[in-house]
This record gives structure tokens, sequence and C-alpha cells, in this order.
């Protein structure tokens, strides 16, 4: 089969991170894999056998048809079996490009209950829903919601989970040893981790706001935050406000997420909305404790697991930080490899792949087309 995945950008992120490891999973396998970024700088890396195609777009009404014509004439020239979306903008292009390519299937993902950009992007999926096959997003909850909205039809939505990759995903005590003396840290210094863009959505001042009241109770505690983003520069100057620079470490963007995971204590998820967050999954798969916001999707990735405050609510979450630093987990414990357990049977990378490729399949049958 060949495979064409389109998607917005290829940085440092929890989507771009799916896009790469559905194609190395499918190459795997032996399909050709085609990845085409619209837009960004490339910071993912490309899984062999893959090949990528950057359209360096521009963000503008001319760079987005100027992305849409090359979009146009990469997909042409290979003659993909399907086209699959990867967040709005890809979506939407891919959904038009569909159009000058034959016996196409075109498959579309959200990410998010809020892939930004308001009404002018819903009434873009409205108007461009009978050109998908399918859409699809990473939760239930954010399922709902596109249905609620009226983003597409009720009857060409459905679930799709993201996949982790639990061979990379795991707890190493060297790693966690070597990165604290690192960073300076003792084996007994409590550790939070915070990993995602540094956006609105991620809520992160209501993470540093409780994370002040934190270092009050427990002054050794260091909260490590990864990523970056526009909000990088307020972020920081929040920092200082809160007389938190010997505390709070701003680390930027970092490719050894699964050894900060094991060097952290507990992973803390701050977000004021999320569709699937595939983060605090990867946290369960090296058993680490979770405490999150209740920001949609995130209840059905911990189901049962882990510990859940209302959004937007720092003394909440600063009651549940200190309530699990005390708790005394044992990092290969029963109660965490039973979260780990959970999180494989649900979410592994391989199983999720697998039915990627069954439902190219099941949507190829429907068309009358021969997808093997």
């Amino acid at each position: 089969m060949r495979i064409a995945l389109v998607s917005t950008t290829f940085t440092i992120g929890g989507a771009e991170k799916q896009v790469r490891d559905l194609a190395a999973m499918f190459a795997r396998e032996g399909h050709e894999v085609l990845i085409v970024s619209c837009k960004g700088p490339t910071e993912q890396d490309v899984p062999e056998g893959v090949d990528l195609v950057e359209l360096q777009g521009k963000k503008s009404v001319l760079g987005l048809l100027s992305v849409e014509l090359g979009l146009v004439r990469v997909l042409r020239a290979w003659r993909p079996d399907v086209v699959h979306g990867h967040m709005v903008v890809a979506n939407i292009l891919s959904r038009f490009a569909s159009i000058f390519i034959p016996r196409v299937i075109v498959v579309s993902t959200a990410h998010s209950i809020d892939e930004g950009g308001g009404r002018i992007r819903l009434c873009a999926y409205r108007l461009t829903d009978w050109l998908a096959d399918l859409t699809t997003n990473v939760s239930r909850y954010a399922v709902d919601h596109y249905i609620r909205v009226k983003a597409c039809r009720a009857n060409k939505i459905r679930l799709a989970n993201n996949g982790i990759d639990f061979e990379r995903f795991t707890y190493s005590s060297a790693q966690r040893n070597y990165l604290r003396n690192e960073f300076g840290l003792t084996a007994a210094t409590p550790v939070c981790l915070a990993v995602g863009r540094l956006v609105e959505a991620k809520d992160y001042p209501n993470l540093l706001r409780a994370f002040s009241s934190v270092v009050q109770a427990i002054p050794a505690a260091q909260l490590f935050i990864v990523g970056d983003g526009p909000l990088a520069a307020s972020l920081r100057s929040l920092v200082d406000e809160l007389d938190l620079s010997r505390s709070a470490r701003l680390l930027g963007k970092r490719t050894d997420i699964p050894e900060l995971m094991s060097c952290a204590d507990l992973f803390v998820l701050s977000s004021s909305w999320e569709g699937f967050s595939l983060v605090a999954t990867e946290a369960m798969a090296c058993l680490l404790p979770v405490v999150a916001t209740d920001c949609g999707g995130i209840v059905e990735n911990l189901d049962g697991f882990g510990r859940l405050v209302p959004v937007r609510n720092s003394a909440r979450l600063t009651e549940a930080i200190l309530e699990e630093l005390d708790t005394t987990w044992e990092r290969g414990g029963a109660e965490l490899e039973r979260a780990r357990l959970h999180a494989m049977r649900r979410f592994s990378i391989d199983a999720i792949a697998r039915q990627w490729i069954e439902t190219y399949r099941e949507l190829g049958k429907k068309r009358g087309l021969n997808m093997d």
C-alpha cells in the first residue's frame, strides 16, 4: 500500500511524533510511505525507508495557495492509495488536493478538541467534509465535541487513539541516576516533570503558580518544563516573578523524554484543554505517577490511574502534587506496573498501526478499491 501522511508541521510535538511513529511502523510492515510537511522546519527524525517532502509554507493566503499547489504536484506524481492528513491545515489541504488525484482514500485526523483558527477553520471542516472518506479524533471526548459543533457528520467520524512505542518509553534506573547527576540533584530530590509546547492550551502559568506553593512546603522540590513555543519569554518572566529561578527550569526542546521521565518522580499535566494527551500515557509507560487536570480526553487515557484535578485551579493542583510527592512510589511496584500494562493494551503503536491499515482497507472496500 502507498500511504501519504500529510502533516501541518513536522516539528517536535505530540501529533508530529505520532506521524513519525506511524510512518516507521507502516514502512516496517512493507508499505511505501511518504511524509509531506506543509510548513515549518523539520525537527523529527525521518524513519528509515520513509521519504519526506517539505513544502515550506508561509502563514498567508498566498502561502496556503502555494502549499496547496505543491501538495497537488507531489501527490499526483507519487500516486498514493491513501492520503492521511494530520492537524487542521493538512486535513483541509489534503481534502482539496484529493480532487485532482483519482481513486484515493482520504482520511483526516484531528489531534485536539481545539486546533485553533476559530470559526473559519470549523467552517472549512464542514464545507470539505464531503471530500473525506473518514475523519477521526484522538479521544471520545474530542469526537463528541466535533459532532456537537458540526465539524463533520456523525456517521463520518470515529475515535482513533494515538499510539506509543513501548520499547522506547520504559523506565531506566541507570538513566535516572545519570541525569540526576547531570542536573546536580541528589537521589532524594523531588522532581516534577511537564512536557509540551509553551502555548496557551498547556496553561503553564497555572502549573508555575501551583509549584510556587509546592516549594513553600518542600523547598528542595524541582520542576522541569520541556518544550518551546511562543510563550517562552512570558513564562521565564513568571518564573522570576514567583521567585522560582532556583526551583523551576525551562529546558527547551529535548529529545530524551523517556530518560527525563526516568529521572522524574511525578509527571504533571496542567492543560486547559487536550484531545488526547500522548505524553501523559508515555509517563505511564515509564512507570511515572501522573497528576493531570481534567481537561478533556485525559480521563480516557488514565482510565482510573493517576490523579485528576479541575482545570485552572492552582490550589487543587498544589494539593495533588504534594499528596503524590508524599506517596512512596516504587518504580517497579505493582500499581505503576498495572498502569503501564493498561497503557500497553490500549495504546501500543504496533496495534494502532495495524488498526489504521485495516481502516484503510475497509474504506477502500467501500469504494471498490483494491488496497493490497
